[in-house]
């Protein structure tokens, strides 16, 4: 399936390897990840940020466009998750109160 069409479009009930355990801050979410490809996570950090391309939500299974507002886990050179090109538009998490989905987030601590 290409990343720029969503599950929907193909008359598929979107895949949920996740599931949001806590909402830890406005910006962070703690979630539980368990996919036979990217492994399993109980308990990872997601924060809030911009997505850097296009792809498909893995909460909604709708599109997701580069620049969107987007949840995901955290990766630099020495910690690069499985799952680190994953993403749960900000606007589908529970609890989030944001504004328009693509309006850029406010810079975290790093």
């Amino acid at each position: 399936m290409q990343d720029n069409v969503s599950a929907h479009a193909y008359g598929l009930k979107p895949a949920r390897p996740v599931s949001v355990i806590e909402r830890l801050t406005m910006r962070t979410l703690s979630v539980s990840w368990s996919d036979p490809c990217c492994g399993r996570y109980s308990d990872q950090l997601w924060r809030l940020g911009v997505a850097r391309d296009d792809g498909i939500g893995v909460f909604s299974g709708r599109h997701i466009r580069r620049g969107d507002c987007v949840f995901r886990p955290p990766s630099s050179v020495r910690s690069c998750p499985a799952n680190f090109q994953r993403m749960i538009l900000a606007s589908q998490a529970p609890g989030y109160v944001g504004g328009a989905s693509r309006e850029l987030p406010e810079p975290y601590g790093r």
